[in-house]
């Protein structure tokens, strides 16, 4: 899957592909269906 990733503050996001484990005991999934990223300072 890709993912947009920040490491840490003041550094731009970077696109890569993660691999995610299945949910644990005790874990569910969430589905998001949108999301965004305010740029304003």
């Amino acid at each position: 899957m890709k993912a947009a990733v920040l490491y840490g503050l003041n550094q731009s996001l970077v696109v890569e592909d993660i691999e995610l484990e299945g949910p644990k005991e005790g874990e569910i999934v969430v589905k998001v269906e949108a999301t965004g990223v305010c740029a304003t300072m």
